[in-house]
């Protein structure tokens, strides 16, 4: 009963005709009251005869009478004080600000979304209590910041005599597997063996855009070094347009093998492997602490190889070693190829074109000379941080017993 005696105090003094001059106030002020002591009359019934009569007693009244007095409004209105004095003198009041949070993706910051949010609130009104569920739609920019607000004027419970409160959306960043935010940067920790430190390795650094940038390790990589990537990071609040960076943090792998050490292993190749890429299966013995078993490994040697590049087998603790072998044609000089061309200068003079062979095969036909050497492009050896680039084929020319000048040029 005093959870509806509440209810009845605020809305009587809602709808009173003396307070609330819109249409339908004081009908509605009728129906409350005429509720109210309905509800009383069947709460008061107990089995006690003086609690009954106790009961009629007080419903009888005009409900708003007995808790307010005869003269509630017109003592307000002749200045006097009462203990509602001061809510009606400082006019409606407006309710504090609601705030609710709206999260997102790092990846919805960076290409921008809009959010849709539903809110209940309640509504009373001369039409009697009721609950509406509107829609909040907020349009989040890319690069938005964290803890951004959207504000909603008077979005909030409506009821008589308060001013509805704003509603004030924050957005909240959800935490993100990969990347952490730091304003515009990102940044990134990337864990790598000790193998892919060296000059030369390729690593895959994801990107926030979904992609895989293919950084090339250009300076050996040291504990805790970082390596920054330009524009790979969040747009811009105020200019989308301009990106931040994307920082990568290393963490280089020490793993810990409390029975064995790591086995180091040589692995031969050939110029014709460096040129292709190859794949070798390499038998090795794994130890464990109980048994020594052999297993086979599948050796990958990327197009470019060069001696002394390590392939790692963490989980069986075994280190290859690329040991580029000697060709019988040709020399190698980093991703150029030298080929020799000797024979007697005599038939040199006699021959004006040479069949030269390359490393994949075939031959070249080239005007013969009698001293110097050629470059032919692109018949060289791919170069290890893009294999679609090739070095060159060095042909040089050496005879015995050379000719001079004169007879060289009377001769070509």
């Amino acid at each position: 009963m005093q959870v509806i005696t509440k209810k009845y105090k605020k809305l009587a003094l809602a709808f009173h005709p003396d307070k609330n001059k819109e249409p339908g106030a004081e009908a509605k002020f009728k129906e409350i009251s005429e509720a109210y002591r309905v509800l009383s009359q069947q709460e008061n019934k107990s089995p006690s005869s003086d609690e009954k009569k106790d009961a009629n007693s007080r419903t009888t009244e005009d409900p708003f009478e007995q808790y307010f007095g005869k003269d509630f409004f017109k003592s307000y209105r002749r200045g006097q004080s009462h203990p509602f004095s001061s809510n009606f003198s400082s006019g409606p009041k407006k309710d504090p600000p609601v705030f609710h949070n709206v999260y997102v993706t790092l990846e919805e910051i960076f290409r921008g979304t809009t959010k849709n949010v539903r809110i209940d609130r309640l509504v009373v009104d001369i039409f009697g209590c009721r609950t509406e569920s509107p829609v909040f739609t907020m349009k989040i920019e890319p690069g938005c910041p964290a803890n951004f607000k959207f504000t909603f004027p008077v979005s909030g419970d409506r009821t008589p005599g308060n001013i509805p409160a704003d509603f004030i959306f924050v957005v909240k960043e959800n935490r993100h597997h990969l990347f952490t935010r730091k304003k515009e940067n990102l940044l990134y920790t990337k864990v790598v063996p000790p193998c892919e430190t060296v000059v030369g390795s390729v690593l895959d650094i994801p990107t926030i855009g979904g992609g895989t940038y293919k950084l090339v390790v250009q300076d050996e990589i040291k504990p805790n070094s970082k390596i920054k990537l330009p524009y790979f990071g969040l747009p811009f609040f105020d200019t989308p347009t301009v990106r931040g960076d994307l920082v990568v943090d290393f963490v280089i792998l020490q793993p810990f093998y409390p029975y064995t050490s790591i086995i180091t292993k040589t692995l031969e190749i050939t110029l014709e492997e460096v040129l292709t890429g190859t794949t070798k299966s390499v038998k090795v013995a794994k130890l464990s602490p109980y048994s020594t078993k052999e297993v086979t490994l599948q050796v990958t040697v990327k197009p470019g190889a060069t001696s002394d590049d390590v392939i790692c087998f963490p989980n069986e603790r075994v280190n290859f070693v690329v040991k580029v072998l000697p060709h019988a044609t040709f020399v190698r000089q980093g991703n150029d190829l030298l080929y020799v061309d000797r024979g007697l200068q005599r038939e040199a003079q006699n021959r004006s074109k040479l069949n030269i062979p390359t490393i994949d095969g075939s031959f070249i036909v080239v005007d013969s000379v009698l001293s110097g050497t050629r470059r032919i492009k692109n018949l060289g050896l791919p170069k290890k941080s893009d294999p679609t680039c090739r070095g060159d084929l060095i042909i040089s020319f050496e005879y015995p017993n050379r000719a001079s000048p004169k007879k060289i040029d009377r001769v070509q």
